[in-house]
């Protein structure tokens, strides 16, 4: 289930500080001078963004401090999602030495900007060294920080080639003037109009930022910037094809592989492998405007990952023997017992109730004996008890024939340690959920062409795969 930034916001715990400790509307300090902000500031106060004081003020024209507004931030970006907590708590065991550093009495939302890399290590001398963390945050600041909010610092104008129409703009600091463009342009923040120079808009970029200007940015920001986040548990993993197993809300068993443009992270580190997650890690798929944006691996404390690359490879050589809760069809196939995932070899030997079969005829619920050799399963003796049921598959592949007809396909799937290849014939299921995995947008099975890459999901019946959902990548 998919928990939002916004449904939670006031069971968010209270900080007493000047951030704010009085959580309600209808400040006793907002007049008609605030009327351009009073909405926005009702709307964040009534989330849990920004809080009022216990006095029952808003003190909307007192400067933000550079660590207040990290906090803000930090909330926006998700630190008070709902169910977020262990992910929270990685992130402040990743960076605890690192904000250790700086005596701020908010090392936990320090560390997860770290974590979600709206700061880096080399940002926090200029937000939290003793001579600014209480100085006011300045405008053109505020522009960096909602531009790495928003996600888009890798986006913006390098040319060097930056013009900007404020009066002002000579002042700018050259290194801040992408990221004024960029939320001039995305209308994140506007000009200053000065009444004794009604022919000017200025950016006034060593200005104060009010509490009353912080709300209403970060109530744009929030308009364009939705948060959800879907949490799973890590069935198990397959490092020959970088994928893991999870089960969804419904129950289904899902194989998930790491993609480009998703940032994947494992106890806070950022990495390209699923070597370090551990069976039974909590998994959070972190949503940005829709789009999938970080997959997040938090493994129990005892297999908490260091961040140094292992080529320790899991290498079994002792048979083991357990119930069948997944099976895997890819380039390579593989069976998870006891949310342990076991690739098997290109040459495995597997029996079904003392017959010679295939991995077509292994089910979910089969009690099965598995024998290895050099870390993969060479023979597999399943026997069938009267709950085995028809197993949830994947399988990945590109098209080699379509069968309209029919509502057939047939994939070529490559076993990449082999180079071996083979096919495999699909059957469509009426209904079937077919989407296109860069856009999401659903499509018709006649859009299906050959030579595309697909991932399916399905069962195996009478040893015909039929699926009931595609992704073309």
């Amino acid at each position: 289930m998919k928990k939002r930034i916004t449904a939670l916001a006031i069971s968010a715990a209270m900080i007493a500080s000047s951030v704010g400790a009085f959580a309600a509307t209808g400040f006793s300090d907002l007049n008609e001078f605030h009327a351009w902000a009073e909405p926005q500031i009702e709307e964040m106060t009534t989330m849990g963004i920004i809080k009022g004081y216990t006095d029952g003020t808003f003190r909307p024209d007192r400067a933000i401090t550079k660590t207040e507004a990290l906090v803000l931030v930090a909330r926006v970006a998700g630190y008070i999602t709902e169910g977020y907590d262990t992910f929270k708590n990685v992130a402040a065991q990743r960076y605890a030495d690192v904000v250790s550093v700086y005596s701020t009495p908010y090392p936990n939302e320090i560390s997860f900007l770290l974590y979600k890399g709206v700061l880096t290590e080399d940002d926090l001398a200029g937000y939290l060294s003793p001579d600014r963390a209480d100085s006011p945050l300045l405008r053109y600041e505020m522009a960096v920080l909602l531009t790495k909010l928003m996600r888009a610092e890798d986006s913006l104008n390098k040319s060097g080639q930056i013009t900007l129409s404020y009066a002002d703009a000579g002042e700018i600091p050259y290194t801040a003037a992408p990221y004024v463009e960029y939320v001039t342009n995305t209308a994140l923040m506007q000009g200053v109009y000065d009444p004794e120079k009604p022919e000017a808009i200025s950016f006034n970029p060593y200005g104060s930022v009010t509490r009353a200007q912080m709300a209403v940015l970060l109530h744009r920001a929030l308009d364009k910037f939705e948060i959800s986040v879907s949490y799973y548990s890590v069935l198990g993993k397959n490092v020959a094809n970088n994928t893991i197993t999870y089960r969804d809300e419904n129950g289904k068993t899902i194989l998930y592989s790491i993609k480009d443009g998703v940032n994947f992270s494992v106890d806070g580190y950022k990495t390209k492998s699923v070597s370090p997650v551990a069976a039974g890690a909590s998994m959070a798929f972190f949503y940005v405007n829709g789009a999938l944006a970080d997959v997040e691996v938090a493994n129990v404390e005892a297999s908490r990952w260091n961040g140094v690359e292992s080529s320790t490879v899991f290498n079994p050589t002792e048979p083991i023997e357990g119930i069948i809760t997944t099976i895997v069809l890819g380039e390579e196939c593989s069976v998870v017992i006891d949310d342990v995932e076991y690739v098997l070899s290109a040459a495995s030997t597997i029996y079904v109730n003392h017959v010679a079969g295939t991995v077509y005829d292994l089910r979910v619920g089969h009690s099965a004996k598995l024998e290895f050799a050099a870390g993969k399963v060479i023979m597999i003796y399943a026997t069938s008890p009267s709950d085995a049921s028809t197993q949830i598959v994947t399988t990945e592949g590109y098209i080699t024939k379509v069968n309209v007809t029919n509502r057939q396909i047939y994939l070529e799937i490559e076993n990449t340690t082999t180079g071996v290849t083979s096919e495999r014939m699909l059957i469509i299921e009426t209904g079937a959920a077919i989407f296109n995995g860069i856009s999401g947008q659903s499509i018709d099975f006649l859009s299906l062409e050959i030579d595309d890459h697909i991932i399916a999901t399905g069962t195996i019946k009478d040893g015909n795969f039929y699926a009931s959902k595609i992704i073309v990548r």
